[in-house]
């Protein structure tokens, strides 16, 4: 028969509000007796907000799932003699140094991010920030122990302004340091009176808390372009450095210009001109209003000197969710309008291969052709219409695509007319 603990009691949130349908869900950190690396149990619970689960003794990551989100809450520590008790009563008990496993994981997922932007982009380092320097679009600077990269070029402007974007974050404080050893007992005394021994020496006092960890940006070498990119962390805490290796983008056509390369049209951020539906006369679009990629066309003026409802639509924008910026309503002639619209969509390449808990939901094919596919994806705390596209200038978006295709958020319904 297994050794369990009962951990038990009533979810509370910060204001001690019960919190009911709430799931708590507890993966063992190490390989036990009694239990494998990275076992899950989980409780729901009930309408009262009560709840309970037996657990062998192990060391457990908890998270809990509220509306469909997951948020990791800390380690805990469950030994063959511990007590019953509530999560917050083993959170709070448990030794700072028992969390380094968690924070090197979020370290390894923010490193193979950086590698991932790296490997999308070309960036040229320029060393520290200086005022009088002029910048191109695309250098990286150092500036208050941070790397920020520039989006156009730029003269005399202090980061983090625009047109400054902040690349890199300088390293949050470190955890408190461990307390000292215990002083080892006093030797015996040496011979006197027959019999006596030396006095037991006393225990030694707990050491001081260490020093904050700090995380600076040290070396910045760029390489060929193909070349793999690499991050790497020296030295010990509470002073280390994260080098960083990014390889070139590949050459662009620069068209007999300067030789800058000028990214794909249409990714998050980029503005266009679409045509846009209003033939019935309820019908308004508003600043805010949002479409995915698969209900806009792009559009222009076909001839200056006509009037402006005599457009020319062109083919749809691979993909996306676009916010209308403009105003417009029903127009008699024509039926359609031309507003501009901004893409917003942002995700990372994380979260899209979360299949645990995708933020990425109800795919379903766009076109006959199979090449767009339309689902709801979850961002700024909120779900979004997209379209997603195999052709997508965004590797987010090709990502989707190529998951969705596979099933791996669940069936693609099929195109209808």
């Amino acid at each position: 028969m297994s050794l369990t603990i009962t951990i038990s009691g009533v979810y509370l949130d910060p204001e001690t509000k019960p919190l009911p349908n709430v799931a708590l869900i507890f993966k063992t950190i190490y390989n036990s007796s009694q239990t494998q690396l990275e076992t899950t149990s989980s409780v729901e619970t009930d309408s009262n907000a009560e709840y309970s689960i037996s657990l062998v003794p192990n060391v457990y990551s908890v998270s809990e799932v509220v509306a469909g989100r997951k948020k990791w809450l800390g380690n805990i520590q469950i030994f063959p003699d511990s007590p019953p008790g509530t999560p917050n009563e083993y959170l709070t008990s448990f030794r700072p140094d028992q969390m380094q496993p968690g924070i090197l994981e979020e370290m390894e997922e923010l490193i193979e991010e950086a590698k991932q932007i790296a490997a999308d982009a070309g960036f040229t380092p320029r060393g520290p920030w200086d005022a009088l320097t002029a910048y191109d679009k695309n250098d990286l600077v150092q500036y208050a122990g941070s790397q920020y990269l520039a989006t156009n070029v730029v003269t005399g402007t202090e980061p983090p302004a625009a047109p400054w974007q902040l690349f890199v974050a300088a390293g949050a404080d470190g955890a408190p340091g461990k307390d000292g050893e215990p002083g080892t007992p006093g030797a015996d005394g040496a011979p006197g009176t027959p019999g006596a021994d030396g006095q037991q020496g006393t225990d030694g006092e707990d050491g001081a808390p260490g020093p904050a960890n700090v995380l600076t940006i040290g070396t910045v070498t760029t390489l060929a372009p193909g070349e793999p990119a690499a991050a790497e962390i020296t030295g010990d805490s509470p002073a280390q450095v994260l080098n960083l290796s990014i390889p070139q983008g590949e050459p662009g056509d620069s068209g007999g210009g300067s030789g800058i390369v000028v990214p794909e049209f249409g990714g998050p951020g980029d503005i266009g001109f679409f045509k846009v539906s209003t033939s019935d006369n309820t019908q308004y679009y508003h600043p805010g209003d949002e479409l995915p990629a698969s209900e806009l066309a792009y559009s222009g003026v076909s001839d200056p000197a006509k009037a402006l409802y005599v457009i020319q639509s062109g083919a749809a924008p691979a993909a996306g969710t676009w916010r209308c910026c403009g105003y417009a309503g029903y127009q008699a002639v024509g039926g359609s309008a031309v507003m501009p619209f901004i893409r917003i969509d942002a995700i990372s390449l994380s979260e899209v291969n979360n299949y645990d808990n995708p933020p990425i939901r109800s795919p379903g094919y766009a076109n006959s052709g199979g090449t767009q596919i339309n689902c709801e994806i979850f961002f700024h705390n909120a779900w979004h219409r997209f379209t997603a596209s195999k052709s997508d200038s965004a590797p987010h978006g090709r990502a989707i695509y190529e998951n969705a295709a596979a099933g791996k958020y669940g069936p693609v319904t099929p195109f209808t007319e």
